[in-house]
């Protein structure tokens, strides 16, 4: 039997009205935040490796393939979690998916922490912590379900500014111990770092988890705590929620969905954004940002203290994308964010090629090396970093959005790995200059990718995503 929203039963006071939007405003901006506190617990594991691979190779005897393979195993271990999340959220919910993480979050500092120079034993703890990677794809879906369209950009946007906090954070306690002597203590403090993901278990589920599971009163009882009892689109939007649902439990997943063009058009589009998001090299740079500054030797202060001006500038930067997204559109952001970071990796490959040719020259302007990584980051994080996960909530259709999502993801990390990986060996056989100017031409490549292929999605509902092509413009192509 149908559930009606009784709005007549609600005072008329515009007072009251405005007050109790306001508060399912604010109770979206707090779901929102605990749910991305699994993307600070994730950067946390990418400042990580950053910072303690020095530490490594000088005090646990690492060589240079187990330092690749612990900066790069996190990576699988994303993978892995990622591939296993279908059958978790078979049988749980999308909040219970969030708590499983935590014990294996432990387990995995846990094993980093009692190492010592056991590199088997650190690696395993760090494919365990890799499972972090899950909330890329949980953290979207279940930030979309809830949002209103008309904020949905910026709530999406808060998972990669705790990314950005918890890079932060891993920069900020590395230069704070010392690190060189005490990597056991270092790992515990990041440990503490799991502790606020647990807080997933006071938020509420989705209205659409609740259609899913049959439960039309509760998907109601939370439409209304998100959007208040006297939202004038309350109705309209419980409607279109069970549309949502309609199509999704009326259609199957099947190598026969490939034949919908929305399904290839959405995965096309998708895939584009997550090649941009790593071919860029944001991944590399990412854990070997420390490694980095030593080779350039660049500035008056120590490497640990430029990881922290990177550090605060993908962050501050991070929040500003959280601002202007549902502002400017999404667009508008990847094609600014995509042309800034070409720019910033060519300057950074010219100082290398000028530290080659005239070292001399280089000593003089060795202020460069910091400026064109932080502005590199700052890039990345005001559009590439954080649209990237909130088009992977938005582009798919609502049937093959869970499969499609984690497809993308896990591609998402196969190439952040591949790259991880082919770093040194990119640095070597094409040296520091065409190696920057390589990931300049991909950051290049994929704001024409942007113009050509991504269409805006900013303030369209959800039930209007699933007409037309969702991310690709009508005209381009038969794709």
């Amino acid at each position: 039997m149908s559930v009606q929203i009784n709005e007549d039963r609600t005072s008329n006071n515009p007072r009251h009205r405005v007050t109790d939007q306001g508060m399912g405003i604010l109770k979206q901006y707090l779901a929102a935040f605990v749910a991305s506190l699994g993307g600070f617990s994730l950067g946390v594991s990418l400042g990580w490796n950053s910072s303690s691979s020095e530490s490594m190779k000088n005090y646990v005897n690492a060589d240079s393939l187990a330092l690749g393979l612990v900066g790069g195993i996190f990576n699988l271990g994303a993978c892995v979690g990622l591939m296993l999340l279908p059958f978790v959220l078979r049988a749980f919910s999308r909040i219970g998916a969030m708590m499983m993480t935590v014990p294996i979050l432990f387990l995995g500092w846990s094993c980093i922490v009692f190492a010592g120079q056991t590199v088997p034993l650190m690696l395993f703890g760090r494919i365990l912590c890799g499972f972090s990677g899950t909330f890329c794809v949980l953290v979207p879906i279940y930030v979309t379900e809830i949002a209103d369209r008309r904020i949905r950009g910026c709530l999406l946007a808060l998972f990669q500014v705790l990314i950005n906090l918890g890079i932060m954070f891993a920069y900020l306690v590395a230069e704070l111990t010392e690190l060189e002597k005490t990597i056991w203590l270092y790992s515990l403090i990041c440990t503490v770092t799991t502790a606020p993901v647990a807080f997933a278990i006071l938020l509420p589920e989705s209205p659409t988890y609740h259609l899913l599971t049959g439960n039309e009163n509760r998907a109601k009882i939370s439409l209304q705590l998100f959007r208040g009892k006297d939202h004038p689109e309350l109705n309209s939007e419980m409607e279109e929620l069970k549309q949502l649902v309609a199509i999704k439990e009326s259609k199957q997943v099947s190598l026969n969905t490939l034949r919908e063009k929305q399904v290839r058009r959405s995965l096309f589009g998708a895939f584009g954004l997550m090649m941009m998001h790593q071919f860029s090299g944001i991944g590399p740079f990412i854990f070997y940002t420390l490694a980095l500054f030593k080779v350039s030797g660049s500035a008056d202060i120590t490497s640990s203290q430029q990881t922290l001006v990177v550090g605060a500038a993908q962050l501050v930067s991070s929040i500003l994308a959280a601002v202007l997204i549902d502002i400017l559109g999404r667009k508008v952001l990847l094609v600014a964010s995509s042309s800034l970071m070409g720019i910033f990796m060519f300057l950074l490959g010219w100082f290398f090629n000028v530290q080659q040719e005239d070292p001399e020259f280089a000593d003089a302007i060795s202020w460069m090396p910091l400026t064109w990584i932080a502005l590199f980051f700052a890039a990345f994080s005001l559009g590439v970093g954080p649209i990237a996960w909130v088009l992977l909530g938005e582009i798919f259709p609502v049937h093959v959005k869970l499969e499609a999502a984690i497809t993308m993801a896990v591609l998402n990390w196969l190439a952040s790995l591949s790259l991880t990986l082919l770093f040194g060996e990119m640095l070597d056989g094409m040296g520091e200059a065409k190696t920057m100017w390589f990931f300049g031409v991909m950051s290049w490549a994929g704001a024409i990718f942007t113009l050509v292929f991504i269409k805006e999605t900013k303030l369209r509902s959800l039930i209007d995503l699933q007409d037309g092509a969702v991310g690709i413009p009508e005209d381009s192509s038969e794709l």
